[in-house]
């Protein structure tokens, strides 16, 4: 597997979540884009999926590994940029400059940081 190690164990307790691995042994289908933080030197690496809107609405089921925690987050307007290959801090940091110039020429201002995703090519 190219999936870093840490990543791959993120990747499975989610997957357990959404198989069922849950209080109500609910399985949930799995939606892009997977979220992923790197670590820091103080913070571990996270590793997010999104819900579909129906499963959120109903209320989601609670994990029942202590490491997935629920959590909401706020919708809005996203400016995105595609790239293609392995997710590195090299590319994350060339697409993040790419994602960055193109909001400035449209005068677009972030109001938060830049979060890297993971979608399969559709």
């Amino acid at each position: 597997s190219t999936m870093p190690q840490a990543e791959n164990k993120s990747f499975m307790r989610l997957f357990r979540y959404i198989s069922g691995a849950n209080e109500s042994q609910q399985k949930i289908a799995m939606t892009t884009p997977v979220f992923m933080r790197p670590a820091t030197d103080d913070v571990a690496s996270e590793m997010a999926f999104v819900l579909p809107t129906a499963v959120a609405e109903k209320g989601a089921p609670t994990p029942t590994e202590d490491n997935v925690k629920l959590s909401d987050q706020s919708g809005g307007q996203f400016a995105v940029v595609r790239f293609s290959g392995r997710m590195t801090e090299k590319s994350r940091e060339a697409a993040t400059a790419r994602l960055r110039e193109w909001m400035k020429e449209r005068d677009l201002v972030a109001d938060g940081e830049a979060q890297a995703g993971s979608a399969a090519a559709q």
